[in-house]
Parts: C-alpha cells; sequence; structure tokens
C-alpha cells in the first residue's frame, strides 16, 4: 500500500483526565505516521490533567497545549481544536484511548486510495480501563459508510443501537475541508450533540467514507463498555453520571434530540417518509437507553 507523508493535525480536548491522558498523548505521539501536529485543549480542568500536558509539550515540539480561562463544555472544546487545525486532514482524539501504532497511516492510505471518500474510520475494540479482559467483542461493521447512495447509508446508520458504538464515527480521521463545512452547517441549528451525536447523521450524509479492515482503535470505558453482559449492574451509577452532565452543560433531553436529528435531516433534504421512520427508530433506541 503506497504511503503518504501529508501532515494530519489532532485534535484533543481535555479534562479531568489525569488518569488516561499520558497514556493518550503517548500512543498519539508513537505513530508510525510522525507528520503530525497535536493540539489540546484543556477546558479548566481541576486535577493535573494539564500538567501532564505541558510536561509532554516541553518534550515534543509537534505538541501545542491551550488552557481555556472558562468552560467550553465538550462541543465548544471540540470545536476549538478544529478551528486551530490547519492541515489537510484532521481527527479528534478522546483523552481515553489507544491507537495502534499505524492507526494513522492506515487511515490516510485509505482516503487516499479511495478519492471520493471524505474520512476514514478502523474498526474498534471496546474495553474496561480498568477491569482486565473486559471488553465488547462481535460488534457489527461499518462497511455500510462506503455505499454510494447517501439516504441509504444514513439508513444503515440510524438503525444501529447506540450500544453499537456508532458514535465513534467521530473518531476516524477526515478531510478538514469537508469536515469543516459538515460543521460549519449545523452551527447554530441544533442544541448540543450528546445523545447519538446528531452530527454523525449529518455527517454520513452528506460525506461517503472507508472502512479500514482492522481494528486499530481501542475505546476504553472505566467500567464495562455500554451494552456488555454486566452493563446493567451500573445502570444507577450511569443515571447519576448524566444527571450531574445536566447540572453542568444545558439540559438536552430526548425530544431535543429527536428535534435536532429532524433538522439535520431536513438541512439535507431528505423526503419526508425517509425523516419519519429515521426519527422512529431513533425513539426505539432512545427508550433502550433510558434517556
Amino acid at each position: 500500500m503506497t504511503q503518504t507523508s501529508k501532515k494530519i493535525v489532532v485534535g484533543m480536548a481535555a479534562y479531568n483526565g489525569e488518569g488516561t491522558i499520558g497514556a493518550s498523548i503517548r500512543s498519539l505521539l508513537n505513530q508510525s505516521h510522525s507528520n503530525l501536529e497535536l493540539i489540546i485543549s484543556d477546558d479548566g480542568s481541576c486535577d493535573k490533567t494539564l500538567s501532564i500536558i505541558e510536561n509532554f509539550a516541553k518534550l515534543d515540539s509537534r505538541i501545542r497545549v491551550f488552557s481555556q480561562m472558562t468552560n467550553l463544555g465538550p462541543l465548544g472544546n471540540f470545536n476549538f481544536v478544529l478551528e486551530l487545525a490547519e492541515a489537510e486532514y484532521f481527527m479528534w482524539a478522546s483523552q481515553d484511548d489507544l491507537w495502534n501504532l499505524d492507526f494513522i497511516g492506515n487511515c490516510l492510505q485509505a482516503i487516499e486510495r479511495a478519492p471520493s471518500a471524505s474520512y476514514a474510520i478502523p474498526r474498534w475494540i471496546c474495553e474496561s480501563r480498568t477491569i482486565p479482559y473486559v471488553r465488547r467483542i462481535g460488534l457489527p461493521n461499518m462497511y455500510f459508510l462506503e455505499n454510494t447512495d447517501p439516504v441509504q447509508r444514513m439508513l444503515e446508520f440510524t438503525a444501529l443501537p447506540f450500544t453499537s458504538f456508532k458514535d465513534n464515527l467521530t473518531y476516524g480521521v477526515f478531510k478538514r475541508a469537508d469536515l469543516w463545512e459538515v460543521m460549519s452547517v449545523l452551527s447554530g441549528k441544533v442544541k448540543y450533540f450528546s445523545i447519538g451525536n446528531i452530527h454523525n447523521e449529518y455527517t454520513v450524509l452528506k460525506m461517503k467514507g472507508v472502512v479500514v479492515r482492522k481494528a486499530i482503535l481501542r475505546k476504553r470505558y472505566k467500567y464495562f463498555p455500554p451494552g456488555h453482559l454486566f452493563d446493567k449492574m451500573l445502570a444507577i451509577s450511569r443515571i447519576l453520571s448524566y444527571r450531574n452532565k445536566k447540572k453542568l452543560y444545558p439540559v438536552y433531553t430526548a425530544a431535543d434530540h429527536l428535534s435536532d436529528l429532524e433538522t439535520v435531516l431536513r438541512e439535507y433534504g431528505v423526503a419526508d417518509e425517509v425523516v419519519a421512520k429515521a426519527i422512529y427508530l431513533n425513539k426505539l433506541h432512545l427508550n433502550d437507553a433510558n434517556y
């Protein structure tokens, strides 16, 4: 497979991640594709997150660090790092995750080989970061993202439940200009991408993707990945966590989610019957997720 030396900007929105962010940064800096810039925005952490980031920046000039004086919230912080990116390619990185050494290289090569694609995503492993050997297996593939029919792509994406981890589409490698176009269109039209990552629905409609046939992204969760056999044991904890988020950020309800979804679909000009089907599927998923 042809190698590419093109630059990519990696944007990491950080907040109170002292327990995991060091390993995540190291995983990115050790990528076999070394032509990268890592932009990290700390959103007012009250632990040692900023100090950890700054120590890494002293050792590697590819890191740019920003410390927010006021809390931007997850969406604001994600947008902040995207706005600073200037390379042809961009990816968001979570402060909890780990990437195989060839993650960026494989994704860039996949896009270069599929010029009509705007992004590349790998298959992923969803695992606990605190309980050894606990992981979700048998996750659905996302090969339908390579379909040339945008409505069919969206319906297959929407048909997947939230516990399929479809929201990990966010953590693929994107052509920055195409991603920026999507985010610019949605700015001010939807409230807050909390449940189901509404912008992913629009991304799937607007852009064709390519799937890397390797599990090279490790999504890590504190205890059990959502949908795991023992995940229901933590249902009460998850509900309390959701309530705490409501105290920090504007309340975002299931009704808000459905309203935003309809806005996104109509922005693209989707037919009424397709909008109705997508909303119906989302209602089912919201009920299953206890929102």
